[in-house]
């Protein structure tokens, strides 16, 4: 009993989580402005290689979980194979300078940061859906 009491309080916990995730979202959307920094190219590509190495991390703790249904998830939409193209253009085109591109190169390189968040955010719901059916299995048990 004091088992499904406790998971019982991991899915209460889980779900005020993802509530409160889904309110800060919501707050900042309706925050944010027009204006911003731009960052350099240079600055773009550095962090975009720094959430590449992240989502790869992610995605190496994944596959070496028990986790069946997330795995079978993340190879069902092909995120491993799309990281690894875009790990692979960041390491073609890192040590060019960037800071004269031209328009097409530099329409790339968004493209390619654009991809890794849309990736990033992907993996994360993933996580997120896996994590709360698992917690509702265990809490059916």
């Amino acid at each position: 009993m004091m088992k499904v009491v406790k998971i019982a309080n991991d899915v209460a916990v889980t779900a005020k989580c993802v509530n409160n995730v889904a309110t800060l979202i919501a707050r900042k959307k309706e925050n944010s402005s027009t204006t911003g920094v731009v960052l350099s190219p240079q600055k773009v590509m550095e962090r975009t290689e720094g959430k590449l190495k992240l989502l790869q991390t992610m995605l190496k703790r994944i596959f070496e979980s028990k986790n069946e249904n997330l795995i079978n998830d993340i190879k069902e939409h092909n995120i491993q194979e799309k990281l690894l193209s875009f790990v692979a253009w960041i390491e073609r085109n890192k040590h060019k300078k960037l800071n004269n591109l031209p328009k097409s190169e530099l329409n790339k390189l968004y493209y390619v940061v654009d991809e890794t968040n849309s990736i990033y955010d992907q993996t994360m719901a993933l996580i997120m859906v896996n994590t709360i059916s698992e917690l509702e299995e265990k809490t059916r048990l």
